[in-house]
């Protein structure tokens, strides 16, 4: 058991480094791709956010706060 589990966290870790390494390669693929002029950042659209807690809190009270906010779990990988 404690083999299988290995392997299977071994195969995560990797998979995670993967990511990573692929999310770099991408970012510097788009920087080259700009710097060649054949790509550019432009701003395709806006988007509306709503102030963080601290923000929100000092706009409008604890109280506020309180009554407003929603509480829902967050789940996360933990290996046993």
């Amino acid at each position: 058991m404690d083999t299988e589990r290995n392997e299977l966290l071994a195969k995560h870790d990797f998979l995670r480094a993967e990511a990573k390494r692929i999310a770099k390669a991408i970012a510097a693929l788009e920087a080259e791709a700009i710097a060649a002029g054949y790509a550019e950042k432009r701003i395709d659209h806006q988007r509306e956010s709503a102030p963080n807690k601290a923000a929100f809190i000092d706009l409008f009270g604890q109280d506020a706060w309180d009554a407003a906010k929603t509480v829902t779990p967050v789940r996360k990988l933990f290996w046993l």
